[in-house]
Order: structure tokens, then C-alpha cells, then sequence
């Protein structure tokens, strides 16, 4: 690993680390006991300055329980702060939060937490630190620390989701061109932003395309909003239906202007916002839980005797 990039800050004060577990039988505390082989790295957040500061330890806290109140079954191990660790249940017991059924039985999930006012390196030292404890704990080897999307490509996902494609490879260029380009361009501007729920709402965004910029001055807008209305359809319908567990669901096909759009089901794919942006990266992230290990910087209240510290 490069050593150009210098450890993490260490916090100058003490770090709390407090259970919190939750109540046995909760969806997300009740899928029984396992023997963990994976460490799995998790970044609980909308991402650097974009989550408030009141998006803190105590707000994750009540929101893990509420949900599971709630009936969500996403759970984690621990969540990890400038000043804290909370811990929400046992790393004997496993819970959903690999996305995947097999890595769920088998793996610690770490939250690190992030938010407006928070000091990101102390986090990051404190989720190296519980790392190399639990490694250490666990006999897990540093390359069983993987991150949640490589944890997706180690098991297969069991989170699927439909997209909506075209089957424009059997179409000569000159018919489909043009629309696949506003097909595309269509889905990038609005896809995220489909709030529409009402015919004057529709009819808001069919003047609107007057205003805009079409890529081929040839297309006809009204197939544009054609395609638009399918887009507003299947994004409607992901807010009503589980359709990757629902057996009866029926995938979206519909002809536009002699083009076959059709939904198709595959993976869905988990962010990998971890440590975007940080100079060094995971490298240094590696780095810093080898320093720990190295030294021998654990939180002792997590052995529950001295025997259980054994070095790798």
C-alpha cells in the first residue's frame, strides 16, 4: 500500500462506546445467531455536506429503532461517530445489511456516520480502530474488510429492481437514432425528478417542452413526451410495488413510433459514496486499521476477557 498519505487524526478525548441494543424480535433483530467472516464497511449519510447537523448520532439511533418499529428489516452493528460508538446488536447475530442473503449471515456491519459539524477524521480513525478490534476479536484477516459493494459482488444481491430499456439493435439507424437520443435524454433530466401525479401537471411539462433544447431538431416532442408519460408510469409504480418479489407483477412493454420499450429485471446497485473524495482513499483507510493492529489500539470494553485478544 503507498505511503504517501499520513495517518488520521486521533480524538483527544475519550470515545463512548455504548450498547444500545435493540429489543430481540424487531425484523431487524431477529434473524439468528452467526459466526462472522466479514467486516463490512458502511457510510450511513447523504454524503459530505449534504446531511445536516442534525443528522447526528442520536437521530440514527432513533431512526434504526423507529424503522424497525416500523417493520424495516435494514439493521447494523454498530454506528460509529467523532465522539461515540453505538452498538445496536450483537456480532453474534446477524441482520440485513449486505443487501445480499448469504453476506447478511456471516459479516459485522460498521456504520460511520456522517453530518454538518462532525470532525470526519476522528470518525475515520474510530471505524479503523473497531475494525482491528473486531478483527482481532473474530480472527477475521484484514482482506475479509471489504466495503457494501464489494460485499455485493462476493454473494449475489438479493435486491433486484426493473429498468426500462428499448430494443433499438433491431431497428435500422435512421429510424431509432434520433429518438433514442432524446429516449436518453429524457431519462436523464427528469427520471429523478418525476414528482407528476395529475393531468395538469402532464400538460405543465407538455408545454415545457417548447422551451427545451431537443438534440435532433428532427424528433416530433410529442414522442417525446410519449416516452415521458412510460417514464412517469414505471416510476410511479416502483413507489406502489415490490415488483422484484411480487410474482404476479407483469414488466411494463410498450410500443412508441415503432420502438419497443420494455422493462428488464437486474441487480440493484448500492452506492459506493466510502471515502469518495478523501485523499488517499481506502488505501489509507487499510493503512489505518493496520496502524491499529500494529499497536494495538482496541476498545478493551468490546473483549469480553483478555484471552479473547489474540494478534493475527
Amino acid at each position: 500500500m503507498s505511503k504517501k498519505y499520513s495517518n488520521y487524526k486521533i480524538p483527544s478525548e475519550e470515545v463512548i462506546v455504548e450498547k444500545r441494543f435493540l429489543p430481540e424480535g424487531l425484523p431487524n433483530n431477529s434473524f439468528g445467531k452467526q459466526v462472522p467472516k466479514y467486516i463490512v464497511i458502511h457510510e450511513v449519510s447523504l454524503g459530505i455536506s449534504k446531511s445536516p447537523k442534525t443528522f447526528n448520532m442520536s437521530h440514527y439511533s432513533n431512526k434504526i429503532l423507529n424503522d424497525a418499529i416500523n417493520g424495516s428489516i435494514i439493521g447494523y452493528h454498530f454506528l460509529v461517530g467523532d465522539k461515540a460508538i453505538y452498538q445496536f446488536i450483537r456480532e453474534d447475530y446477524s441482520t440485513h445489511h449486505t443487501g445480499t442473503t448469504k453476506g447478511n449471515e456471516n459479516s459485522i456491519g460498521v456504520e460511520r456516520l456522517i453530518c454538518d459539524g462532525i470532525n470526519y477524521e476522528y470518525a475515520l480513525h474510530n471505524q479503523a480502530k473497531l475494525i482491528a478490534t473486531l478483527m482481532v476479536k473474530w480472527n477475521i484477516p484484514i482482506e475479509n474488510v471489504v466495503t457494501h459493494r464489494k460485499m455485493q459482488q462476493i454473494y449475489e444481491p438479493n435486491v433486484k429492481s426493473y429498468t426500462l430499456r428499448c430494443n433499438i439493435e433491431s431497428y435500422d439507424n435512421s429510424l431509432y437514432t434520433g429518438l433514442l437520443k432524446e429516449y436518453k435524454y429524457v431519462l436523464n433530466l427528469f427520471k429523478n425528478n418525476i414528482e407528476l401525479c395529475s393531468d395538469k401537471e402532464k400538460e405543465l411539462f407538455k408545454r415545457t417542452l417548447d422551451n427545451i433544447e431537443i438534440n435532433n431538431s428532427n424528433t416530433d416532442k410529442n414522442l417525446i413526451y410519449q416516452i415521458f408519460l412510460l417514464v412517469d408510469l414505471e416510476t410511479k409504480i416502483n413507489k406502489i410495488i415490490d415488483k422484484s418479489n411480487n410474482v404476479n407483477y407483469k414488466p411494463i412493454e410498450k410500443e412508441i413510433a415503432g420502438i419497443k420499450f420494455y422493462e428488464t429485471l437486474e441487480p440493484k446497485k448500492c452506492p459506493n459514496r466510502l471515502l469518495v473524495g478523501q485523499r488517499g482513499g481506502l488505501d489509507k483507510f487499510y493503512r489505518e486499521i493496520e496502524k491499529c493492529l500494529k499497536h494495538q489500539m482496541f476498545f478493551e470494553e468490546l473483549f469480553e476477557n483478555k484471552k479473547e485478544k489474540r494478534l493475527l
